[in-house]
């Protein structure tokens, strides 16, 4: 039995929209996995690079749903992009050393305050709509 695995390297596009299902094997022709992306990329990365990449992301990531609040952003390509980017971020948690969780618990403490944030701010500004 031969296996084959092919690995997309995502565009910028696909690291949000989580376009990544390559997976061939014989005899089977085509199997869909629609996994996210970045769970390949942290299994080869080691514990340190997860840490580095989750890190800035959350920064990044917070500073995003700021300027979306600011903005009065609550578009739905807005809304939809943020809730993937999150969902990597959660993604890369899991891959992250024990050592390193630590380190990340105030940023992702800011995420999830500026995500309340975000969704009230959400919800009255549709209130206000109607």
């Amino acid at each position: 039995m031969i296996h084959s695995l092919s690995v997309k390297i995502p565009s910028q596009e696909e690291l949000v929209e989580k376009n990544f299902h390559f997976l061939y094997s014989k005899p089977n022709p085509i199997i869909n996995d629609n996994s996210l992306w970045g769970s390949v990329i942290y299994e080869i990365w080691s514990n340190n690079q997860v840490y580095n990449n989750l890190y800035s992301s959350i920064k990044h990531y917070v500073k995003k749903v700021d300027s979306a609040l600011y903005n009065n952003d609550f578009s739905h390509k807005t809304t939809r992009q943020l809730e993937l980017t999150k969902n990597i971020i959660i993604e890369g948690i899991k891959f992250c050393g024990e050592d390193n969780k630590n380190g990340l618990l105030n940023p992702l403490k800011d995420m999830l305050v500026i995500l309340k944030k975000y969704i009230v701010a959400k919800e009255l500004a549709k209130k206000e709509k109607f």
